[in-house]
């Protein structure tokens, strides 16, 4: 007897193969919302990775003055 994880698999393969075999070729198009969605996905990863930017050129000073300052104690 079969455990339901492995039923479950089966299950999923069969309709994954089911999916790619049978199913015919099918159209798919953007909308005109498509495009400022994308710009606003753009936009928001584009200033966060200036404000990621930002703070880890505000920490590696910092962190050059430990370290220099370790070296001028040795």
């Amino acid at each position: 007897m079969q455990s339901n994880g492995s039923f479950a698999r089966k299950g999923s393969l069969c309709a994954l193969l089911f999916a790619f075999c049978f199913v015919s070729n099918c159209a798919a198009y953007l909308d005109s919302g498509a495009g400022s969605y994308l710009f606003q996905v753009l936009a928001a990863f584009f200033i966060g990775l200036l404000f990621s930017l930002k703070r880890v050129a505000k920490a590696v000073p910092a962190i050059l003055r430990k370290i220099i300052k370790g070296r001028d104690k040795k």
